[in-house]
């Protein structure tokens, strides 16, 4: 492990080798002549390159490492999250399926059923209409019997009193004082008899 002084000393020579690097590469050339470009000419700027990744790596390589962990596992923690979440909806899927191909029995289960229970109120509201009617009917006939026995009450009291009536015009158109007195004396005379 580095300490922290001997980081900040590869860092600062990381620094002046970049700031030199480019000095050093157009400096090699001076004779102020004319120059073909070749493969060579770029040595420096591939080390400069060479550089710059080496200590790229060596400052940031820890946390790198920590990062890529770290992401690797949320990585790992979303496949397996999703991979659930697939399990998941692929039950749902079947179980759906199962439904779908279940729902025309489950439709003419239903169809039966509503079936059944129409023939059962269609038959309840005749029974229920049959009930009525009887009662109905009974209770006409003893309504009728009731008015007809009031109406021979009625009748029977008129006639009673017209008998009545008739009668007593009939006694009195009948009676006479001299019948009266005749029937009076035999009445008389009965009684006497009865009492000897």
């Amino acid at each position: 492990m580095m300490s922290r002084a001997a980081k900040k000393a590869a860092l600062a020579l990381c620094v002046i080798a970049f700031a030199a690097a480019p000095a050093l590469a157009f400096g090699e050339g001076g004779h102020g002549g004319h120059h073909e470009a070749s493969i060579v000419d770029l040595k420096w700027y591939f080390l400069n390159f060479a550089l710059y990744c080496t200590a790229l790596y060596f400052i940031v390589r820890k946390k790198a490492a920590a990062g890529w962990a770290s992401r690797c596992d949320r990585l790992a923690a979303e496949v397996k999250a999703r991979a659930e979440e697939m399990r998941s909806a692929d039950e749902e899927l079947r179980a759906a399926e199962l439904q779908l191909q279940s729902l025309p029995g489950e439709v003419n289960n239903l169809k039966n059923q509503i079936a059944l229970e129409a023939e059962h109120e269609v038959a309840q509201a005749a029974a229920d209409a049959q009930k009525r009617s009887e009662r109905l009917s009974t209770q006409t006939r003893d309504s009728l019997a009731a008015e007809r026995r009031a109406a021979e009450s009625s009748i029977q009291r008129e006639l009673a009193d017209a008998v009545v009536k008739r009668a007593a015009d009939k006694l009195k158109s009948s009676l006479t004082v001299e019948a009266d007195q005749a029937l009076r004396t035999r009445a008389v005379d009965g009684v006497k008899q009865l009492v000897q």
